[in-house]
């Protein structure tokens, strides 16, 4: 008797089954917020980050803004569709609405006292974030009293300044938020740096999420966070980086690197970004002070 059975139908029913589970897969619908790719107008035209900084204003070796900022971006040049400038944040000019027009995140490492009092700087930073341009603030740069407090908090969530701001160098171990684009390729680790803390963060807890924790005299405290700001753009915190010689740490220089990628909502891969330098890159110049 001959045998009627179709050796058609289970490679049929394994290709139905095969498309339905690609159709259901929510990676394919549901992209993790900061992992957009890349883009064709990114090659065309690439997204402008401006890095403002401010000569070193404490002993060699801490506080070194414009040093720390050479060697952010020099990890960023190695990110296709990026280019960024470093320009002296405390410069009194006409023209910073120039200056800063078009960039899709703006990075601050200075001292915030010193800087925030130039109404020219704040209003073009202004314009531009209400754009939706990111904005991405380190150490001394979230500082703020009264006013510009209050505008800190705003623009990045929180800000450490007034009589009562804490601040203490530490051997801790930062714990990371995982499962967030600027820690990609990151896991927590172990590091001795100055860090602000009992900030004043905004009350809006939905817009607002903890990126870095450490502890400090046995309570946990965040010192890294993201946020939301008013104009729709992404900001994010961090209050170390008081001490240069953490910037040779690689871990270091890729969560500040991919921080400033996710507020300019450029793509970040799974493994995290390369963010490899030479010595000469991390080496101090002859230090300037403030004035």
């Amino acid at each position: 008797m001959r045998n009627s059975y179709d050796f058609r139908l289970p490679v049929l029913w394994i290709v139905l089954f095969l498309s339905t589970a690609s159709m259901s897969n929510p990676r394919d619908s549901h992209p993790v917020e900061g992992h957009e790719g890349p883009r064709l107008e990114d090659k065309i035209q690439p997204r402008r980050i401006v890095l403002l900084g401010s000569p070193r204003d404490h002993p060699p070796g801490t506080h070194e803004y414009f040093a720390g900022l050479r060697v952010i971006e020099a990890c960023l040049a190695q990110v296709d569709g990026v280019e960024s400038v470093i320009l002296p944040a405390y410069e009194q000019r006409d023209d910073w609405d120039e200056k800063l027009s078009g960039a899709k995140a703006i990075v601050g490492f200075f001292h915030g006292e010193k800087v925030y009092n130039n109404t020219k700087l704040r209003g073009a930073i202004d314009a531009e974030l209400s754009g939706g341009a990111g904005f991405v603030l380190l150490h001394m740069a979230m500082q703020g009293n009264g006013p510009a407090g209050q505008w800190l908090q705003r623009s990045v969530g929180g800000y450490h300044g007034e009589s009562d701001r804490k601040y203490k160098t530490v051997q801790t171990e930062c714990r990371l938020t995982s499962n967030h684009p600027v820690t990609c390729g990151l896991n927590d680790f172990k590091v001795r740096d100055e860090f602000y803390y009992t900030l004043k963060f905004v009350s809006d807890g939905d817009a607002m999420a903890p990126l870095v924790r450490v502890r400090i005299d046995d309570e946990e405290h965040t010192v890294g966070w993201t946020w939301t700001h008013p104009g729709g753009g992404r900001s994010v915190g961090f209050s170390g980086c008081h001490y240069h010689d953490n910037f040779a740490r690689p871990e270091y220089r890729r969560l500040i690197t991919q921080a400033i990628l996710w507020a300019a909502r450029r793509h970040i891969p799974g493994e995290g970004v390369s963010v490899e330098v030479t010595p000469d890159v991390l080496a101090l110049e002859d230090p300037v002070e403030d004035g």
